[in-house]
């Protein structure tokens, strides 16, 4: 995971926000993370910018478990506390693709895992779950965003 700085962030309409990052990438930030992010900010308010330097690390395991299906799942680990998250998986295989999204409060937990999923494809062929960037970040008590390195995973479903 890379680690990055919001330097703004404008509320939108119906809540969340668009935030600006230091690297000048935009993202947009559910209403929770939001004020996930606004805490964070309060408390620590002097934020050190620390560059594109690792601040953790995430996967993607899959398996084809017959029958046009396969069993995946994914998560990450910060280096810090994470008070919000929100995850992005793009699944592609011969029919079209799909997305996986995750998100929500994390209580200053380091780790998140999401725990066996099932994908059913629509028939016999390759499969790819790659995590989706910058979709897929976890905001840390200390209002640094860590951004997903995008891994991907591919198997052949049977």
């Amino acid at each position: 995971m890379t680690e990055h700085v919001i330097k703004n962030a404008t509320p939108t309409p119906g809540g969340g926000a668009t935030a600006t990052l230091d690297d000048g990438t935009v993202l947009t930030l559910s209403d929770h993370a939001y004020k996930a992010w606004q805490n964070a900010a309060r408390v620590h308010p002097n934020i050190i910018v620390r560059g594109s330097g690792s601040c953790g690390s995430d996967y993607v395991f899959v398996s084809s478990t017959g029958n046009h299906q396969a069993e995946f799942s994914t998560g990450f680990t910060v280096n810090g506390d994470a008070v919000d998250y929100t995850w992005q998986l793009e699944l592609i295989d011969n029919y079209g693709n799909s997305t996986y999204d995750r998100g929500g409060p994390l209580d200053f937990r380091s780790q998140w895992d999401s725990g066996p999923e099932v994908y059913t494809g629509g028939g016999n062929g390759p499969l790819d779950i790659t995590v989706v960037t910058p979709s897929s970040f976890a905001i840390l008590d200390s209002g640094t965003v860590c951004f997903g390195y995008p891994v991907s995973a591919p198997t052949y479903i049977f």
